[in-house]
Order: structure tokens, then C-alpha cells, then sequence
């Protein structure tokens, strides 16, 4: 795993071990009948955006290109198992031992300690690799911990928050589900230090730690719009179109889209 440094040594690794065990490295769908989440992985390893500086959408970029050319490699390599039904179809083909890695976000810890309960002291945590002469790290996906202005008791739930994120005692509860918190203080207690069976008694936690320090990708206020546009670029491109110029084609009405909602 050491000498793992880039996708392309990744992909390399998976064929070694294609070969020879018959198991695949990594899956997603790969007629993009859903958005696979190493897109937005990967756009984010390279430090690319969604959108440009004057907030038009932009997804003929560079590192949008090289996305897409990583996916189709690992594709045409043969290391990737197909997941038409991403989310269960992953688990499934994890419990049943056909994926030898999950490059995944921290909070998948939860459903892998519940839905691949047999697989447990299997895993490892480690870093990702990345694209050469750029970081490794990237988040994917996440929630939002808030409390409304409306709500009858805003003390209590201050408190409350102050428990969840702040306390060992709230971060245990936390980590016992992958809920990995952006509160970085926390990172240095006691709870993010601890010992996980799951993952033969390593610290997931004090591991993703390590790399929380993501590069930040601005989704905008459309990006259900621009996301919808991603999917059929994808299905095109996966079906043998140009990269650069679907990419473009999409962007234009994603960018027409929005123009016209906002009147």
C-alpha cells in the first residue's frame, strides 16, 4: 500500500490483483446510471470547481477531463465492478468479498460496521491516492448540525451541540457510527484517539484525522441543476463521447438552466 501514490499506481495494483485473485480494486456504475462519487473525488484532489470566479458553470475544465479519463482507464483496465445499484450494490459486493478497497468518505464507517458486521478486523484505513504532484485528500458528501432560530429552548440545544461535538463522552457516540465531526479541537481528545475492532484495533478516527484538511469545492446555490447536467454528460462520455465536448455541451445547458429559473 506504501508505494500506492497516484490513481495510476492504484489502477496498476488492481490488475495485479484482478489477475490473481479475481477481485476488483474498487466499483461504481459504470453506464452512469448514477453519479459515481470519485467524479467529485477526484475534482476535488486537483483543486477543481464546478463552477467558474464569476460563478457560470464550467464543467470543460482540466481536472474535470482528467476525472473522467481516470474513471474510463480503470474501467477499460478492467479493475472496476460494475454497481448499477451504487449504494446496495456496494455493500453487497463488499460482504461478499469481491472489493478489495472502499476509497470512500469517513462516514460510510457506520454502514459498514452494520450492513458488513462478518467483515469485521478485514479492514484498514489508509490515505488516498492522488493525482501526481497534488494533495490526497477530498471530502465527500456530509451533513449540517444546526439549530433554528425558532426553536422554544435555544440554550438547551446549544448545550446539546456543546455535548455532541465538544465532549469524549459525545464523540464517542459519534465515532461509534462514523460520524466524524468538522469541529477540529475535537481531533486531539481522547475519543478520536481510541481503538476500532472493526478496523483491527487501528484508530479510524485519529487516521481520517490526519487528512481532514480537504481542498474546498464551492457546489453554489444550483447544484442540483448542475449535478442532474453531470449525469448525462457522464452516460454520454462512458458511452464512448468526446470528454472535452460533452462536458462543454452540458455545462452550456446547466448555465442556460439556471439563467432561465432566475429569469
Amino acid at each position: 500500500v506504501e508505494d500506492i501514490k497516484t490513481w495510476d499506481d492504484y489502477i496498476e495494483m488492481g490488475k495485479t490483483i484482478k489477475e490473481k485473485t479475481g477481485k476488483y480494486v474498487f466499483g461504481y456504475p459504470l453506464s452512469f446510471s448514477q453519479m459515481p462519487d470519485e467524479i467529485y473525488l477526484y475534482l476535488q484532489q486537483q483543486n477543481g470547481q464546478l463552477i467558474d470566479a464569476e460563478g457560470k458553470v464550467n464543467l470543460n475544465t482540466p481536472e474535470m477531463v482528467e476525472a473522467f479519463e481516470t474513471l474510463l482507464k480503470a474501467r477499460e483496465e478492467g479493475v472496476v465492478l460494475d454497481l448499477p445499484d451504487v449504494w446496495n450494490d456496494r455493500i453487497k459486493a463488499a460482504a461478499a468479498d469481491e472489493l478489495v478497497s472502499l476509497p470512500y468518505a469517513v462516514w460510510y464507517v457506520g454502514t459498514m460496521k452494520n450492513s458488513i458486521a462478518e467483515s469485521a478486523g478485514k479492514w484498514r484505513i489508509t490515505g488516498l491516492p492522488g493525482f501526481k504532484g497534488l494533495g490526497e485528500n477530498a471530502s465527500i458528501g456530509g451533513s449540517i448540525l444546526a439549530v433554528s432560530k425558532t426553536t422554544k429552548n435555544p440554550e438547551l440545544a446549544k448545550d446539546f451541540l456543546k455535548f455532541a461535538l465538544m465532549t469524549d463522552a459525545g464523540n464517542d457516540i459519534n465515532l461509534e457510527y462514523g460520524l466524524f465531526t468538522s469541529y477540529a479541537p475535537s481531533y486531539k481528545s481522547a475519543a478520536y484517539k481510541a481503538v476500532e475492532p472493526y478496523f483491527g484495533e487501528q484508530s479510524y478516527a485519529e487516521e481520517f484525522a490526519k487528512h481532514a484538511d480537504s481542498p474546498v469545492m464551492n457546489f453554489g446555490t444550483n447544484f442540483t441543476t448542475i449535478s442532474a447536467q453531470m449525469e448525462l454528460a457522464g452516460a454520454e462520455i462512458m458511452g464512448g463521447a468526446d470528454i472535452a465536448e460533452t462536458l462543454q455541451k452540458y455545462s452550456d445547458i446547466a448555465q442556460a438552466q439556471i439563467d432561465q429559473l432566475n429569469g
